[in-house]
């Protein structure tokens, strides 16, 4: 009998009915496949993963910011992480107002800069309220003056520290800013079809409502791309414990007092000899005056040193390291 008789029909009868069923009915017969619709200009290079990882980030970095900008403005300045959007660089900067309150910060040790996008209503309820005013934001579409850029400049300055923090465990970065910008035309970071990560902050501060945007390019990103994943972030933060833990250790270590005893000399005498010493009687020891004496820790010869006085007191030279694993020989 031929291998083709034994082997089992590759279509059975029940789909076979099915198939010409569906043929008359003059439709395709299969399982229902669902399409995703797939932008090639504007291709995915985040994984979820590191999404949500830099979701956890910004909150931090949210938590931080609200108790730094409370602090500044001495009003209550509520901050969440609202949401992380994979966009080109073009559309982010397509969506901002003009003009709009925008600073480049570079973010060293990584590549590239980014830019921080802040609500210029939100902007200048803070304004007022750091010059003295109730904290009224009477915004109108207009650049800021020398003034208020100097004030724009130490509010977004007062946000580093919580984002230098928040970022700790995924990369040490040391935020700088490097311009403020009314017009996205000339604030460049980054080309216009470059895909970037856009964290958008809900603001909120008096009666005013906002957002802060943070635009991170993917070139800025690319190196710690490894870091941004749930395994890579958690190995980091435990690195850096164990590195904390050590450094602890060692602190103690360090502060731990020893006692430390140093032995002028060793005689043998037989048996008979020592139980007849008395009061006034002179041993012979096996070191001279000029040799150098052991001084030892817990019993372990640690240093060689020379005996002499410090005033009333006395004391020892330090000369050299002990030979390891013996005592100072003359």
């Amino acid at each position: 009998m031929s291998p083709a008789r034994d082997a089992e029909p590759v279509v059975t009868s029940e789909e076979r009915a099915a198939l010409l069923s569906g043929l008359a009915a003059g439709r395709a017969v299969g399982p229902a496949r669902v399409v995703r619709r797939y932008d090639f200009r504007s291709p995915d290079k985040f994984s979820k993963d590191q999404v949500r990882t830099l979701v956890t980030v910004h909150e931090g970095f949210a938590r931080g910011a609200t108790t730094a900008l409370s602090a500044h403005l001495r009003t209550m300045v509520e901050i969440r992480a609202e949401s992380v959007e994979q966009t080109t660089y073009r559309r982010f900067t397509q969506s901002l107002a003009e003009p709009a309150i925008l600073a480049v910060v570079a973010l060293p040790p990584l590549p590239s800069r980014t830019l921080w996008a802040l609500d210029p209503t939100i902007a200048f309820f803070m304004i007022d309220r750091l010059l003295g005013g109730p904290g009224v934001a009477s915004y109108e579409p207009r650049p800021l003056t020398d003034i208020e850029v100097a004030v724009v400049r130490r509010l977004f300055t007062t946000l580093f520290p919580a984002f230098r923090e928040a970022w700790r465990n995924v990369a040490n970065v040391q935020p700088r800013l490097e311009d403020l910008e009314s017009q996205a035309l000339f604030a460049q970071v980054a080309a216009p079809d470059d895909i970037a990560l856009v964290v958008r902050h809900e603001v909120e501060a008096g009666a005013q409502r906002g957002h802060l945007s943070l635009c991170l390019p993917f070139p800025t990103l690319e190196p710690i791309l490894p870091r941004l994943t749930a395994r890579g972030w958690l190995g980091q933060e435990a690195a850096e414990r164990g590195e904390l833990a050590r450094a602890r250790l060692t602190e103690h270590v360090l502060d731990t007092e020893v006692a430390l005893r140093v032995e002028l000399g060793r005689a043998r005498l037989p048996m008979g000899r020592v139980t007849g010493l008395a009061a006034g009687e002179v041993v012979r020891l096996d070191r001279g005056p000029e040799d150098l004496l052991t001084a030892y820790v817990a019993d372990c010869p640690v240093f060689a040193v020379r005996p002499g006085r410090r005033g009333r007191r006395l004391a020892v030279t330090v000369v050299k390291k002990a030979p390891d694993g013996g005592e100072v020989t003359t």
